[in-house]
């Protein structure tokens, strides 16, 4: 088998993410997740926190003076607390899960793929059990106990840190002790997070590296994809060859309807005639360069189409006329010139083996009285 040591291609990376095969952290997901919704809470504690000096009042409002709690009591102390439990985890959910569809759009992008979905090969209790010792899965293990270390760590360097604040919350009322309660938490929170953020990186790194070795691919890989991409080299020279020939046998047709032939000498070849009787204009039947020009002369040859040689006018014919279409405009002298010398020259009864030079500067537009005619064996 040949060694994958080739970066994956772009097709490669499309196909894959198509599977649902791409780089992904679940570590990023519930670290946005989490680390968005303590700051919301901390954020808004002045909007929830008289809520919760009301809910921990409505006991002793609801009981009052009595010595036994009766069910109705009971009801109208936890009803409250139910339902504002229930609308906190209702929007706290709602907010996490819209943190993570977020979280994962930001490493991936807008990636839907059915067969990434979880199939009943996942409860093979065999294959998880062999999977635990793959070096990988040993990888995010160490990776784990890391985080664990560091969080841990973090935290407990936060705690002592406010060790002081702690042990004096006692001197203080219940609405100050609560609020240097909260600051404390928050300080162990964001202490905590500023560690995570490190090893989330690092586990990002780690993902996207371990992907891309799956994905690397061989030489016979690429040449494969390229294969199937743009198809059988074989199959593309043929098709090429048969468009080839029949761009050919089309020019071939109409060079043999045409007037005069005009060449840049070999490069350009382009044949020009009147197609109907009465018209005013002759017309660009074909044009040919290099090989397709070479191909158009060899036929003027044998079938004794005079050709011109007229630099700029081939040059101008082939990069501004179209086939089916009059002489351009800006050619119109330089046309009439080549018919005048060709009128000449069959007054002459000059070979139409042999062919007329009108110009050589390709630059000059203007015709030159026709010189002796040059051979074309060049």
């Amino acid at each position: 088998m040949a060694e994958k040591t080739k970066k994956p291609t772009a097709k490669k990376l499309r196909d894959a993410a198509e599977k649902g095969q791409v780089v992904h952290s679940p570590v990023v997901v519930r670290f946005v997740a989490s680390i968005a919704l303590l700051e919301l809470i901390f954020a808004t504690r002045n909007q929830w926190r008289p809520a919760l000096e009301t809910l921990t009042q409505r006991p002793f409002d609801v009981l009052g003076t009595a010595s036994t709690a009766t069910p109705g009591m009971l009801g109208e102390i936890l009803m409250p607390v139910l339902a504002i439990a229930a609308l906190i985890s209702v929007v706290a959910a709602a907010f996490a899960a819209t943190l993570g569809v977020a979280a994962n759009i930001m490493q991936t992008g807008f990636v839907f793929s059915p067969k990434a979905l979880p199939r009943y090969e996942g409860l093979n209790a065999v294959q998880n059990l062999m999977q635990m010792f793959q070096m990988d899965r040993l990888l995010e293990l160490l990776l784990n106990m890391l985080k664990v270390t560091f969080i841990g760590g973090a935290a407990g360097f936060a705690v002592y840190a406010s060790l002081d604040t702690l042990l004096h919350l006692a001197d203080h009322t219940l609405d100050v002790a609560f609020d240097r309660l909260l600051d404390v938490v928050v300080y162990i929170e964001r202490s905590s997070m500023a560690a995570i953020v490190v090893l989330v990186a690092l586990d990002w790194m780690l993902k996207r590296k371990t992907f891309m070795k799956q994905m690397m691919m061989s030489t016979e890989d690429i040449k494969r994809e390229h294969k199937d991409q743009d198809g059988d080299p074989h199959t593309k020279q043929h098709r090429k060859k048969i468009s080839k020939e029949i761009t050919l046998g089309d020019n071939a047709s109409n060079t043999r309807k045409a007037d005069v032939i005009v060449t840049n000498p070999t490069h350009f070849a382009v044949a020009i005639g009147f197609q109907h009787i009465g018209l005013p204009l002759p017309y660009v039947l074909a044009r040919g360069k290099d090989e397709q020009a070479l191909a158009m002369i060899k036929i003027a040859e044998k079938d004794g189409i005079p050709r011109v040689r007229y630099v700029w006018l081939a040059r101008t014919l082939y990069s501004v006329g179209r086939e089916g279409k009059p002489v351009p405009r800006v050619t119109l002298r330089a046309v009439a010139a080549v018919y005048r010398a060709l009128y000449q020259l069959m007054e002459q009864k000059a070979s139409q083996d042999e062919a007329i030079e009108l110009g050589t500067d390709p630059e000059d537009p203007e015709p030159h009285p026709p010189s002796a005619p040059a051979s074309t064996n060049e």
